[in-house]
């Protein structure tokens, strides 16, 4: 017999040990019988004495792990005295010996279809007693006081269940989290996530009335992965996405919804409740905070609808044509996905069934974000007497949120609202708990570095912990362009890059302290995410972003114009968008915000804006008056594309002494505004069947027009994912490029202006613009080498022409500009 460890073996023991060694080393599939032989030094003829295949040495070594892996959890549980330490003992244990237990791991984690029909017995087995042992631990913190659960055995099953999940999303990718943290986040969800809370449990077939039900709670879980896609959907007007959960939701895909318009919301709300088969309560306009209700209303109700899916497609038959079905078909390429190719190719029904079960656990719902544009904020009046701070329209969606079920994030676009944001402080979900990490969190949409660590400081100095900085880039962009002073998109994503750790570091100091001064304590240790959005096109693009920036996810938001499956546009709308040429697609001054707007000028909104012009009646009704924020000519705000305010601009405008050139472009700016609170909604009034005499306004980016095919979400997201193009312009430049294009365009038209005296620009602003421009210019050429495929020579030549062009621009013969270096 063979010395191993120290002690002699017996034959079936020195063969199984042997073979452990071999399988942790090289897996399964690769060690065959003869290797196992030559390691226990034996003879082949011995192995089969006592083992009748591999197969069987390999079931025996398993069963010794998960039996080895059990007893030293035991142990360590046994060690403890409170509920907290015995789990974390618990989940230290279960995660910290992986090289230990390596094939015990390797089937529960890595190529399940090449394992389990060998192992389902005994993981069956382990997963029993792991239940066990964790109903023990929480029968013991109920009987001492610590937890309050009424059903110990089922809540232990959904932990073991979602700990076995979350194990093997961190062993697919294991720089997402440490282990420490990954045991610290682990051991407050199972802390804290299971609790009695009443749900609403119906379906299609009005299954209605409550129950008490005890559960994980997943959705904490969902909210802090960035799930199985790493783009989303942004906001697009208020009408586009404003249900986009609702049809993408499902798939794990992630989109945002315009909260700015509540009584959009209120069209909605009773169009979806009404399909459902339910009745619907209005929330009148007289009614006391019926903003905030109407905004929380809303978002409660996509919130229990998008559950409802999700109960739905976890149950569903994996059948062509089904959700569940379209759900992995559309992932990106990856271990999920493989796992989903196996399921489909196994011939061996409990492999199958095994496999499918897996699969099933790894559907998660696609975020349900929220978008504020913080400048909107304006005091409601009731009576020609202005409302207190909190009747801001910003101020009361945000309060319609934080109040809601969803648990998800706010982005905040515009710029800085100190009273906005010292607000969100009164509202408890923006803060970690003794129960978990905060309920809600926060994403800012940026242009630039200093914009993100000026508003970030703004909120830790309020214990509100920014989750993801949102860049955007300020032209190359759908809806309102917030341009900076010529600064581009690649250099502020490098210094992002660059500077991502400190600044991590600078705010999570700083967020620390505040929490302590407010009496509370961080949940973990806090970490922000970065995306960008603007322009993107091509998997190219995207795969560029998320691997030379580190990003974590890309927005693609004009595209998904062309797809009816998932915004609001309308067929009429769809064939206009096909149609548009470059020229077609304008930066205007449409906007009453006074910022410029994308706008597609053959809408129906534009059509009737001209026609009143030419019939004499400019201007809007201006039936919602949200935008409105000038009061040149009133005590009460008036908006700049009402007819009301329109009329009385014209008549100083040609009463005044201007010289013709700048009265004409004064008058030509005032007759640009439209009236985008009524017209950016239309689209999904028209679509649901709502209103269809809307005449839509289309906020879409000069991206648009590189697409010209209505496409299936489907067909999008596998453009996306590079298996098909639907790019219908060969010439289409690369996204650095067109910005760098528009930025340029951009300070030409401030130069004109300047020029005929309509607006005043300083050598100074034309100087740091033009100097931003050509050190982006130097800085891609220097990224040029790491961009794929063969458009670097083009992408080289058209910054030499842009460079070209920006030195033969003049502001002030006193400003000189100096080429950058090639």
């Amino acid at each position: 017999m063979r010395l191993i460890f120290g002690a002699l073996l017996d034959r079936p023991t020195q063969i199984i040990k042997s073979a452990q060694v071999l399988f942790a080393q090289f897996g399964l599939k690769k060690v065959t019988t003869d290797d196992i032989a030559k390691e226990a030094q034996v003879s082949k003829a011995t192995v089969y004495k006592y083992f009748k295949n591999k197969f069987e040495i390999f079931d025996q070594v398993i069963e010794r792990e998960a039996n080895s892996l059990l007893t030293a959890i035991e142990d360590a549980v046994a060690a403890e005295t409170s509920t907290a330490d015995k789990l974390q003992a618990h989940l230290k244990m279960r995660l910290s010996n992986r090289s230990e237990f390596i094939n015990f791991y390797r089937v529960t984690q890595e190529s399940r279809a090449d394992y389990w029909p060998f192992i389902v017995r005994i993981r069956r087995q382990f997963l029993d007693k792991e239940q066990r042992t964790v109903a023990r631990i929480i029968k013991d913190g109920v009987a001492s006081g610590e937890l309050e659960v009424e059903n110990p055995e089922r809540a232990a099953l959904v932990l073991v269940l979602a700990l076995a999940s979350v194990e093997y999303q961190w062993s697919l990718d294991e720089s997402r989290f440490t282990l420490p943290k990954l045991i610290d986040l682990m051991l407050k969800m199972m802390l804290n996530g299971i609790r009695k809370r009443e749900m609403n449990i119906s379906d299609s077939n009005k299954i209605n009335g409550k129950r008490e039900l005890l559960k994980l709670d997943t959705t904490m879980v969902e909210h802090y992965s960035n799930g199985p896609h790493k783009f989303h959907i942004p906001v697009m007007g208020t009408g586009f996405t404003i249900d986009t959960p609702l049809r993408v939701a499902k798939y794990g895909i992630s989109s945002v919804i315009s909260i700015g318009d509540d009584s959009l919301m209120e069209q909605v709300r009773k169009f979806y409740l009404e399909k459902s088969g339910r009745s619907y309560n209005p929330i009148p306009v007289g009614e006391e905070d019926c903003r905030e209700k109407r905004t929380r209303s809303y978002l409660n109700l996509i919130n229990e609808l998008v559950e409802i899916q999700m109960q739905s497609i976890r149950s569903e038959a994996f059948e062509p044509g089904n959700d569940i079905t379209r759900y992995f078909e559309m992932l990106p390429d990856g271990s999920l996905k493989d796992t989903y190719s196996k399921m489909l190719n196994s011939k061996d029904s409990k492999t199958k069934m095994e496999l499918q079960s897996a699969l099933r656990h790894q559907v998660v719902t696609g975020h349900i974000d929220v978008n504020i544009m913080t400048k909107v904020d304006q005091e409601q009046y009731h009576n020609n007497i202005k409302g207190p701070p909190e009747s801001g329209l910003a101020m009361a969606a945000l309060r319609g949120f934080a109040t809601s079920k969803l648990r998800s994030s706010v982005v905040l676009s515009a710029g800085i609202n100190k009273r906005l944001f010292a607000h969100m402080a009164k509202f408890e979900d923006f803060f970690p708990s003794n129960e978990g990490p905060p309920k809600k969190t926060i994403i800012l949409k940026v242009s630039d570095y200093r914009s993100a660590m000026l508003q970030g400081k703004l909120f830790v100095r309020h214990g509100l912990w920014i989750s993801e900085f949102r860049i955007e880039s300020g032209l190359n962009c759908g809806g309102h362009a917030f341009a900076n002073v010529g600064e581009l998109m690649g250099p502020i994503l490098e210094e992002f890059k660059n500077k991502r750790t400190s600044l991590e570091e600078m705010l999570r100091k700083k967020y620390y302290d505040a929490l302590a001064k407010l009496g509370k304590k961080p949940w973990g240790q806090p970490s922000i995410s970065l995306s960008a959005q603007g322009g993107v096109g091509t998997l190219e693009e995207h795969k560029f972003l998320v691997n030379h920036y580190g990003l974590d996810s890309v927005g693609w938001g004009t595209p998904f114009l062309m797809v009816p499956q998932v915004t609001n546009v309308g067929e009429e709308n769809l064939k206009k968008l096909i149609s548009a040429k470059q020229e077609d697609v304008v930066l205007s001054d449409a906007s009453p915000l006074g910022v410029p707007f994308w706008k597609l000028r053959t809408s129906a909104s534009d059509e009737i804006r001209r026609k009143r012009i030419r019939d004499g009646v400019p201007g809007s009704p201006c039936p919602k008056r949200y935008l409105s924020s000038d009061f040149e000519f009133s005590r009460t705000p008036i908006c700049k594309a009402s007819s009301r305010y329109q009329k009385l601009k014209l008549d100083q405008i040609s009463k005044s002494s201007l010289p013709e050139k700048i009265k004409k472009a004064k008058i030509d700016e005032v007759l640009s505004k439209t009236c985008l609170c009524s017209d950016l909604a239309a689209g999904v009034l028209t679509c649901l069947g709502i209103d269809s005499h809307s005449n839509l306004a289309i906020c879409c980016g000069p991206g648009i027009v590189d697409f010209k095919k209505v496409a299936t979400l489907r067909e999008m997201v596998d453009h996306i994912y590079g298996r098909l193009s639907l790019i219908c312009n060969p010439d289409r430049p690369h996204m650095f490029i067109k910005e760098l294009s528009l930025y340029i365009t951009f300070l030409q038209s401030q130069l004109d202006k300047a020029e005929i005296g309509i607006v005043k620009l300083s050598e100074k602003y034309f100087a740091d613009f033009s100097q931003n421009l050509l050190g982006g210019i130097e800085y891609y050429r220097e990224l040029a080498s790491h961009l794929n495929g063969s458009g670097s020579s083009r992408f080289l030549t058209a910054l030499k022409t842009f460079e070209d062009q920006i030195m033969q621009m003049k502001c002030n013969p006193s400003v000189s500009l100096q080429p950058s270096v090639a």
